[in-house]
């Protein structure tokens, strides 16, 4: 039939490898940095280095945060065009199935 579209592709988790990216940096820079402070007998850099580490351990909190809200809001969005097809039905019109846009999946 060449009228019915399948259902719409899950965007995969939107921007990992930029987070993935950062989040290398700063465990590289965190690592190296207290290494060359243990060597160097610094404590400025240690302290640096464990900063970066603290970072790097934020981010993937906040990351994973982030997919947890937006799997949130996919799931109401498609609540709310299953509830939108549901009234359309008890009124009997229906101006066409309604689908999540593809951009709007975050699974």
């Amino acid at each position: 039939m060449a009228g019915t579209a399948g259902p719409a592709p899950s965007v995969s988790r939107p921007g990992r490898t930029i987070t993935g990216v950062a989040v290398g940096f700063l465990v590289l820079d965190g690592a190296l940095l207290t290494l060359a402070g243990m060597w160097l007998g610094r404590v400025g850099l240690v302290l640096w280095g464990v900063g970066f580490g603290a970072a790097a351990v934020a981010v993937v909190f906040y990351w994973r945060r982030y997919l947890g809200q937006l799997s949130a809001l996919g799931v109401g969005l498609d609540d709310r065009f299953r509830e939108v097809q549901e009234l359309e039905a008890d009124l009997g019109r229906s101006s066409g199935p309604y689908r999540v846009p593809s951009r709007c999946r975050f699974a």
